[in-house]
């Protein structure tokens, strides 16, 4: 046996008693009873691992990015204006999106695979101007759930200041022009690596507004007073919004500088 011997029905190991041999038939009864109370274990352990698994299914995501507008036809209005001006940066980024008129139905945002996989059909969530953007309050309500439930970030493309960026209505002013002086922060160098300083367009318009009181807001560029001039905001359930409280049209140094690095983030670096 090794160094054991059987003597008078006992296990010696090197002249020490082990323990009392009680036959084969003993040992494989409780080979067996070991056995099953692995089995059993792993069986306790894999209930748990389907469980979760069954509280969470899987996730797709779509390669598309959705633009809502409440007019796309006015070249005087605000929300045209920001809307043509990221689908010139969608068509030069090579980026595919489908646009949605909020006078039209909404189109689906998410549906549900064969095999249950929740599929997101949008990546990223432009909305040209702040507010509603001509939706009722359901759609606002079900575009919300949507960004929350797969984690899809929004970009506002002109903000006026509101509690949808996490601003301070109350402090805001406008400001004019080129000569009002904006700077990177460090977390706008992180967005906007390619960049040592930024500068407003002559004929830009746009808020100096504040963060609120206790709101979550990343300042990405400054204005004047500590405004915040672009940022990101993180709401209460984790929807992230990236704004900017100044104009841009496809013809301007900001939207040329701003706009690859905006797209890259609201789509999680995934052409760039």
């Amino acid at each position: 046996m090794g160094g054991r011997v059987l003597v008078c029905g006992y296990v010696f190991v090197k002249g020490v008693r082990v323990g009392r041999f009680r036959g084969m038939r003993y040992l494989a009864a409780t080979v067996v009873v070991v056995l099953l109370a692995l089995l059993a274990a792993d069986r306790l352990v894999g209930g748990g691992r389907s469980t979760a698994s069954a509280a969470a299914p899987a996730q797709q995501i779509g390669m598309k990015v959705l633009l809502i507008t409440d007019n796309n036809t006015d070249p005087s209005n605000a929300s045209d204006v920001a809307y043509g001006d990221w689908v010139n940066t969608l068509k030069r980024e090579g980026v595919p999106y489908d646009t949605w008129v909020t006078s039209s139905p909404m189109p689906n945002l998410s549906s549900t695979g064969a095999s249950g996989t929740q599929v997101a059909n949008y990546e990223g969530v432009v909305v040209a101007t702040s507010g509603m953007e001509g939706m009722t309050s359901a759609q606002w309500t079900a575009l919300q759930s949507f960004e929350h439930q797969f984690s899809v970030r929004q970009v506002t493309a002109y903000a006026s200041p509101s509690s949808d960026q996490g601003l301070d209505v109350a402090s805001s002013t406008a400001f004019l022009g080129s000569t009002t002086p904006i700077s990177l922060t460090g977390d706008g160098s992180q967005v906007f690596p390619y960049l040592k300083a930024v500068a407003l367009d002559t004929g830009s318009f746009g808020y100096e507004a504040t963060a609120a009181p206790g709101a979550n807001v990343d300042p990405l560029i400054t204005g004047p007073n500590s405004s915040v001039a672009l940022g990101i905001y993180t709401a209460a359930d984790g929807r992230q919004t990236m704004f900017q409280t100044f104009n841009e049209n496809p013809y301007m140094l900001q939207s040329q500088l701003l706009r690859h690095g905006e797209l890259d983030w609201l789509v999680r670096n995934t052409y760039f």
